[in-house]
């Protein structure tokens, strides 16, 4: 089991201005901790996220910085809620053989399927409106998804999540909730995703990069609807 620090929900209560005056109302918050995660006693990153897959979360980072390539490499994380503190203990192994895989093919139900089942497996999402998802498909199907209040930290704990159960990252789908930045494309490009859907929309940038690396990015998939930005040849019949 991974760590997680009890609720990931807190309830406050705010001013809701409806109707032309205002009244008090709970409402549910997505819980946010700050955090510093150090390797040899070198602060590494300090950084938010929620509460919850924090080992995946370190995983995640370490992996995007290029420290690890797979999980055994992190030989003790000591977590310290008290403290704010993630210490790693790192033992470099070989690293692993480059992954290939089939072309992957995505017919237009296929993309709207996948953006749909993105949100309606959010109950997190749809209780407080704020967290992000990062999800892998295989198949059609979503197999791996993870929640955080921000973007880079989904997208570090599913990739954490995918090195601590050895799961195989050529070939997949990234269905992404946010916005597609450059630094969001490179890091689904760094965990093996050759075609990304996201339900919001991307940047210049990203739709540049997606070309170099031969990434078929996807915006706006919402509804009955999407917009197809590079390598179209995954999609198109």
């Amino acid at each position: 089991m991974d760590m997680d620090l009890g609720s990931p929900i807190v309830s406050r209560s705010v001013l809701t201005y409806e109707k032309g005056s205002f009244s008090s109302r709970p409402r549910e918050l997505v819980q946010e901790t700050r955090w510093t995660i150090t390797a040899g006693g070198e602060v590494l990153e300090r950084f938010s996220c929620s509460p919850w897959d924090l080992e995946e979360a370190a995983l995640g980072i370490l992996f995007f910085q290029g420290r690890i390539s797979r999980a055994e490499e992190v030989s003790r994380l000591t977590i310290s809620p008290e403290k704010g503190l993630m210490e790693a203990e790192l033992t470099p192994l070989p690293p692993p053989p480059l992954e290939t895989a089939p072309p992957l093919i995505l017919p237009p139900p296929q993309v709207l399927k996948l953006a749909a089942g993105l949100e309606e497996g959010s109950g997190l999402f749809r209780r407080t409106g704020g967290v992000h998802t990062a999800a892998l498909a295989r198949g059609g199907e979503i197999v791996l998804r993870r929640e955080d209040v921000g973007r880079h930290g989904a997208l570090e704990k599913l990739a954490g999540a995918c090195l601590r159960n050895d799961f195989s990252r050529a070939g997949n789908v990234l269905v992404f909730s946010g916005r597609i930045s450059g630094e969001i494309l490179r890091m689904a490009h760094k965990i093996g995703s050759s075609v990304i859907i996201a339900r919001s929309a991307p940047t210049d940038l990203a739709c540049r990069w997606a070309e170099e690396c031969g990434i078929t990015l996807i915006g706006f998939a919402r509804g009955e609807n999407f917009n197809l930005y590079t390598c179209p040849q995954r999609v198109l019949p």
